[in-house]
């Protein structure tokens, strides 16, 4: 759930509001213009972190291809599967991470980004700064892993 204003407008971190029927009270204009130059940080560091990983899943690729030789030991070639198995592993989980860039990346477009999915509150900037990616507070994400625990889904 994200931040409602009664109204259904949202602030944008620029100061100006836009529509936006899931936001809730919030960033007041004051605040916001404090915070941009926070927000002008978080963009910059997804960003590159976007590009890195991007990269990467493009040298994967190609380097996937350039193997495709079969060696005729079965022990080389299992050896080789094996790696291509876990460098795809690894791409799998960058690519979710991918996603919740991308993710982060368009919350701080529509003006939400460091809200908590949950509750609406706002994420701890140094939350935010040990997970940019962060959806929810840290009392929030306690939760969450607590209910996972019990339920066996995590």
């Amino acid at each position: 759930m994200r931040r409602m204003i009664s109204s259904g407008m949202k602030l944008s971190l620029k100061g100006t509001q836009t529509e936006d029927r899931n936001r809730a009270p919030g960033l007041s204009l004051k605040r916001a213009k404090v915070e941009q130059k926070q927000v002008d940080y978080f963009k910059s560091l997804l960003t590159q972190w976007l590009d890195e990983l991007l990269g990467r899943a493009g040298d994967t690729v190609v380097g996937l291809l350039a193997s495709e030789g079969h060696p005729s030991d079965p022990l080389d070639e299992a050896v080789l599967e094996a790696e291509h198995s876990y460098m795809l592993r690894i791409r799998a989980r960058e690519s979710v991470l991918i996603k919740k860039i991308q993710a982060s990346l368009q919350d701080i477009e529509d003006g939400v980004y460091g809200v908590c999915d949950d509750c609406g509150t706002d994420i701890s900037i140094n939350r935010l700064k040990a997970r940019p990616v962060a959806r929810r507070c840290i009392q929030c994400k306690t939760m969450q892993e607590k209910r996972e625990r019990l339920l066996g889904t995590g």
